[in-house]
């Protein structure tokens, strides 16, 4: 993101062969600048070891969606 900053006032996530955000850096930064995210495909076994391992690794880290499995 570093360098699209300086070299764009304007910038796009393509998603997919989609668009899906489109704005100047200060905007996006505000808007889905708020940490990341991480999706793990997994065998249902390996769930458990999985949290285990991400609240180890990230204390504080917030699940949601697909960990609903925890």
């Amino acid at each position: 993101m570093e360098e699209a900053e300086v070299l764009c006032s304007r910038i796009g996530f393509i998603v997919d062969g989609r668009l899906k955000c489109l704005g100047d850096p200060q905007h996006l930064k505000n808007k889905f600048g708020g940490g990341y995210r991480v999706y793990f495909n997994h065998p249902p076994s390996a769930a458990a070891s999985i949290k285990s391992f991400v609240d180890k690794v990230i204390p504080g880290a917030v699940r949601g969606g697909g960990w609903s499995s925890f």
